[in-house]
């Protein structure tokens, strides 16, 4: 069977009949999209849920700064949630629209606390660009955990550099156990060749930010800290007191920063291992403040994930040795601020009872909204009292900066209100930052 085409001349040509070609289903289109997608994740070097959690932050943060500010329904989100995160609010301060845009966020954060301080629903929601960074996570996972079935895909997970520890082990959690030496193999490789702070903790998106703050803030900080504590314990709260930040984040983060570098300083010979396990935020902070001294904190994480891997793999354990590294979440950075801070608190109840110290702290910054809603001890009510007073001067400042930002108030004198929105991150919580006053921090 054949067609019969006539050319221009006249000719007749007998041409073979061919058949239409099949058109894929769904299902094979979608493999394809699904295959090509991973195949393009893994491609490149690094790891790909780190880089699509660093591409979402920058889409959400330049969305928020440019329209969505304005949206109903986000700004009654990051109300529930007393604002954002520490990191992403430094992130904002930090930007070039701070000055216009973070008067309103802040106002409007503050105030809720307020409400929830005086009394109201103390349900409050996780940071909202959080939650967008974990969705674009698990979306990144899902993607390859679907395409990891195919040979392609796999082969080219396993010639890249795969993923960093934490995602290697959110990765394993969706595979089936027969694709677990794949994920295994290509991650001890990775730590072996590459041994960086970011194959084993992944990407620091705030690190630098909050190194800013050590190198401009730390040294005075810790000095003080050392005079105070020459005189007394009393020294110590008298200092905490008068300075114009939560005395209790202060505290947290003077503990983590004498123990990251007495910690750098001992070299190889001195903490034993467990020391020397520190989550990824500390980590990080550890390589920014001694690229050197990190060295063999680096070299003893990464041989308790390439031991743990070793086992596994001679074992034939896989899952269980990727799971067991989920609950590895013990950092000592960590465990030294969380202890400094319940010291803090237990100080300052019983600085409270001193009438001179009373007074003192009646006219201080006082706690940080953080811990205002979580204090239940004996001095409940005067922690409270002070903490409501700031928070409705600084709701008041907040709003009479956007008042005389209006062309038509620019008659009116303007004065410290027109900064507050740098002063009142100290309020909502103290390691925004990292527990410095303001003038500290920038």
């Amino acid at each position: 069977m054949g067609l019969r085409l006539r050319d221009l001349t006249g000719s007749a040509h007998e041409l073979p009949y061919k058949w239409p070609p099949r058109r894929r289903t769904a299902h094979e289109e979608n493999l394809t999209r699904r295959r090509t997608e991973a195949v393009r994740l893994v491609g490149r070097p690094g790891c790909p849920v780190c880089r699509a959690r660093g591409e979402s932050l920058g889409h959400w943060m330049s969305a928020f700064v440019n329209e969505n500010h304005t949206d109903g329904d986000v700004i009654v989100r990051y109300r529930r949630s007393l604002g954002f995160c520490p990191g992403h609010t430094r992130g904002l301060l930090t930007g070039r629209s701070a000055s216009w845009l973070m008067p309103t966020v802040l106002e409007g954060a503050l105030a809720a606390g307020a409400r929830m301080l005086a009394g109201g629903p103390r349900e409050i929601l996780g940071c909202p660009l959080c939650e967008n960074l974990r969705h674009a996570e698990d979306a990144t996972i899902a993607t390859l955990g679907r395409a990891f079935p195919d040979a392609a895909v796999r082969d080219a997970y396993a010639e890249g550099t795969g993923t960093c520890a934490p995602h290697a082990v959110r990765l394993a959690g969706i595979l089936p156990s027969r694709h677990l030496p794949v994920v295994v193999t290509t991650l001890r490789r990775r730590l072996e060749e590459h041994g960086s702070v970011s194959a084993v903790a992944g990407t620091g998106a705030d690190a630098a930010a909050r190194h800013a703050v050590h190198e401009r803030a730390a040294d005075g900080v810790l000095a003080a800290e050392k005079a105070a504590l020459g005189r007394s314990a009393y020294g110590l709260v008298e200092t905490d007191i008068d300075t114009a930040c939560c005395p209790v984040c202060r505290a947290e983060t003077r503990a983590a920063w004498r123990y990251l570098r007495w910690l750098l300083r001992t070299g190889d010979g001195g903490p034993a291992r467990e020391d020397r396990e520190l989550c990824p935020r500390h980590l990080h902070d550890a390589r920014r403040i001694d690229p050197e001294g990190v060295r063999p904190v680096l070299a003893a994480m990464t041989a308790l994930w390439t031991g743990r891997l070793d086992r596994s793999l001679s074992e034939a354990r896989h899952r269980e040795a990727l799971t067991a590294m989920r609950g590895r979440a013990s950092c000592r950075a960590c465990a030294a601020a969380a202890g400094a801070g319940r010291r803090a608190v237990r100080l300052l109840e019983i600085a409270l009872a001193d009438d001179t110290l009373d007074a003192a702290y009646g006219r201080s910054h006082g706690v940080c909204l953080r811990h205002g809603l979580t204090w239940t001890g004996s001095r409940a009510g005067r922690v409270h009292a002070v903490l409501g007073a700031r928070l409705e001067m600084a709701v008041f400042e907040l709003g009479e900066s956007r008042r005389k930002s209006d062309w038509n108030t620019r008659f009116e004198p303007r004065g410290a209100e027109m900064s507050a929105w740098s002063q009142a991150p100290t309020l909502l919580d103290g390691r925004i930052y990292c527990g410095c006053t303001a003038a500290e921090a920038r």
